[in-house]
């Protein structure tokens, strides 16, 4: 039985190896597989209009990677209550003067003998798995964060752009590719290729702008230059739509690869796991709601050492984290064409045991959606791969063995292959901190109450409103945090301050939370008290000062509030009630029900309603001054005082719709706020 060595780079020269014819030799397989991506791509393309303007249409849109410039360089999306998708790989490398030639394969390893061992595939500790995760949890957790995608847009209309993506996004997606080839034991240096980077881009781009395919119609208003730069990109590569990021796309999207268009030859996983790749380029051509469109160029072969590998089994080794699988992974084992002859489909058997159960597989085992096994020759970086999946698992866990039966060494010698995968499942996932409500207590101090989803600790820092957000060291102990209810006080404020505290959590595992951005309100100003009890008119500090509004004097739960004109309606009319802590309640004086955050939801965008008043949090409101205490107010949410009421888009007209948002300062977030007095219209009055 053979052993199976993991792979490492020798001292021989050579490129990528030979590939094989590109295409399926089952033409009828093929032909099918094309038309489902076919139909899937037409149904995935059925375009809305996205309102970019409604994502991003605020003044205060620096903390989006896409500003509102970039409103109509994205066009059109695709529905996206549809699935990501991966269609089919891209075929066998083309032959290309600018790529070293296919290698001879001695070079690549010394000939297999069929001796009857046993090793494991990847030796690599748990430990070493948990550092590397981290550092890419991380890694993706500062891209969230705010690490913009992009130093130039791209535009997916005419005129078209490619855009330019951010060295550290293309950092954060090799780090992403490297993590999953270091799981198969094979070289994870690769690096990032301009040329290639640049075909990717625009192939990104050309995907959002025509239909999804290794091979896109050119759009009739698109240069033929930049329709040329894009399709030997597409051609090229492993495409994506709907993954969001280039790191979902190469975890979730190509290395899984296990859908029923591609789990008889899981190409995309063997491009990204191909040992002679040394250099790629990405694209993302980014579409908000949907996700966008993912390229990472896939044929290169520019290795200058050879990799000697036995094969190449994913999942594989003494622990393989089982946080990257589902239980609907197909695995696969390909073999160095090198040392094994091409494999049959009718001469190959494997088994898998994990102690309690045992799957077969065999030639018969066909179902897709199901008990699987394939072996599949074709180019896809490396031939030869044997494909199987078993049935009926969610997940993994524990010991799996693996026995392939029926291969045969290029001598000719039978042979066979057995190894071991050690499943464990690793915490990779941090603590979610959700703000619940804050009370300036006094000039010098605020109380914070917050969630966690989790045990562990929290850390925390505050500074002055607007102010940069500072560095919060973990390192330390920090303050105990259960998986509840919680609440500390912050002391040392300023008066006539406002601040915004920054809020993090780490679990036991290590991992830690992205800040949580937490405004501290100022102490309530003068006009507080001078208007509890009453009745007022809010009205925005925008030119024309119109009134938020029940439209149509709508009495009916849910009614979201607007502005409009002073119509001196009982609809625009609002009692300021007392709701304790400094913060107050808004009834209006027409339906009897308050203004409310919609669902408790502290969101950009959340929709501003009435409802009747329950003493909830997203009800209760504080009213702080201005800007330079200019008369006007900010009204902000006690759930998270860095959210106030805003108007829908900036938008200064009757209709606009109020909404919940990040504090900015802008006209559309300040209110004038006016008693209402009582005044006797013309009539006859008996005293």
């Amino acid at each position: 039985m053979k052993r199976i060595r993991r792979a490492h780079a020798t001292d021989r020269v050579g490129g990528r190896p030979a590939s094989s014819k590109a295409g399926d030799t089952n033409t009828a397989g093929k032909a099918f597989r094309l038309l489902l991506a076919a139909l899937l791509a037409c149904g995935l393309m059925l375009t809305t209009p996205l309102a970019w303007a409604e994502e991003l249409r605020e003044e205060g849109t620096a903390s989006f990677e896409l500003d509102a410039s970039a409103a109509a360089a994205l066009g059109e999306q695709p529905d996206s209550s549809e699935p990501p998708a991966l269609g089919e790989p891209p075929a066998s490398a083309p032959t290309d003067p600018s790529e070293p030639p296919a290698s001879d394969p001695s070079l690549l390893t010394p000939q297999a003998t069929g001796d009857p061992t046993v090793v494991d595939v990847l030796a690599d500790t748990q430990s070493d798995y948990v550092a590397r995760r981290r550092a890419i949890e991380d890694q993706r957790r500062a891209f969230s964060d705010g690490v913009s995608r992009y130093t130039v847009l791209p535009s997916v209309h005419a005129p078209y752009a490619a855009g330019v993506l951010t060295q550290e996004y293309i950092q954060d997606s090799l780090h992403s590719l490297n993590f999953v080839r270091y799981l198969a034991g094979l070289p994870n240096d690769v690096d990032q290729d301009a040329n290639y980077g640049a075909k990717a881009q625009a192939g990104a781009v050309l995907l959002a702008a025509s239909n999804f395919a290794h091979y896109p119609v050119k759009p009739g208003d698109m240069d033929q230059a930049f329709y040329d730069q894009g399709l030997a990109g597409t051609s090229s590569s492993n495409i994506a739509m709907g993954y969001g990021s280039l790191q979902n796309a190469i975890i979730d999207g190509w290395a899984e690869d296990s859908d029923t268009y591609n789990i008889d030859v899981l190409g995309h996983r063997r491009w990204v796991l191909n040992p002679a790749m040394a250099k790629t380029g990405f694209g993302d051509a980014n579409v908000t709601a949907f996700g966008g469109y993912q390229v990472m160029y896939a044929f290169d072969g520019s290795r200058a050492q050879a990799v000697d590998y036995e094969a190449i089994a994913y999942p594989s080794g003494q622990a393989f984290p089982s946080n990257v699988l589902f239980g609907t992974t197909a695995w696969s084992i390909t073999l160095n064409p090198a040392l094994y002859q091409t494999p049959t489909l009718s001469d190959i058997t494997v088994t898998l045991t994990n102690g309690t159960n045992t799957w077969n597989f065999s030639a018969s085992d066909g179902n897709k959606n199901g008990k699987f096994f394939n072996v599949d020759t074709n180019g896809y970086g490396v031939p030869n791969c044997i494909i199987f999946r078993p049935d009926n698992l969610t997940s993994y866990s524990g010991t799996y063995t693996v026995t392939v039966n029926g291969i045969r060494t290029s001598a000719g010698l039978p042979a066979s292959m057995q190894y071991s995968v050690n499943f464990f499942a690793f915490d990779d996932a941090a603590p979610t901190l959700k703000p619940r409500s804050v009370r300036r207590d006094s000039e010098s101090a605020a109380t914070i109450n917050f969630t966690s989803d989790e045990p562990g600790s929290y850390y925390y820092a505050f500074v002055p409103r607007g102010t940069a957000a500072p560095a919060i060291d973990t390192s330390g102990a920090g303050t105990p945090m259960i998986a509840s209810e919680q609440s500390f006080t912050v002391s040392g404020l300023e008066a006539h301050t406002g601040y915004d505290l920054y809020l993090v959590g780490k679990d036991a595992s290590g991992n830690v939370s992205g800040p949580l951005k937490i405004g501290i309100p100022t102490p309530p100003p003068p006009i507080v008290g001078a208007v509890i009890g009453k009745a007022v008119t809010l009205s925005t500090a925008l030119a024309g000062g119109r009134n938020i509004d029940i439209p149509g004097r709508s009495t009916k739960q849910g009614e979201q509030a607007i502005i409009w004109s002073d119509t001196v309606g009982a609809n625009q009319r609002f009692y300021v009630g007392d709701a304790g802590g400094g913060a107050v309640y808004l009834q209006n004086v027409n339906s009897g029900l308050v203004l409310d955050i919609n669902g408790a939801n502290i969101s950009k965008g959340a929709a501003i309603i009435q409802w009747p008043y329950k003493g909830s949090n997203n009800q209760k409101w504080y009213i702080e001054e201005g800007a330079g205490g200019s008369g006007t107010y900010v009204i902000s949410s006690v759930l998270n005082p860095s959210y106030c009421l805003d108007i829908y888009g900036g938008q200064n007209a009757n209709g606009a719709k109020l909404i919940l948002w990040e504090r900015t300062g802008g006209a559309n977030q300040s209110w004038d706020i006016a008693p209402i007095t009582p005044s006797l219209a013309d009539g006859t009055y008996t005293i």
